[in-house]
């Protein structure tokens, strides 16, 4: 059977405020991201676009899957939520 390694808090929030700015093609400006940026409206200003981007970047580098059904306006509210379904995702898939 085959683990997942959780990575640290800290780890996991580096790991992802990176991954939304390579991303999202973040201008200097917009960062450092933290837990608490949201990225729709005035946070990072997400469209639908930017964020089946996302989920798809999300997908490959932490090898999950995010069903369609979770895909709600509170999972991709901010960096926060974002650590929060990846954790929740790892620790299901060990």
């Amino acid at each position: 059977m085959h683990t997942k390694t959780l990575p640290s808090e800290q780890g996991l929030c580096e790991k992802v405020c990176a991954l939304v700015s390579a991303t999202l093609e973040l201008p200097p400006n917009l960062l450092p991201l933290r837990v608490e940026t949201h990225l729709y409206g005035a946070g990072l200003g997400l469209d639908s676009v930017d964020a089946l981007r996302l989920v798809a970047a999300l997908e490959e580098e932490f090898d999950i899957t995010i069903e369609d059904m979770e895909l709600t306006p509170s999972t991709l509210e901010s960096v926060g939520s974002i650590i929060s379904l990846i954790r929740s995702k790892l620790v299901c898939a060990t």
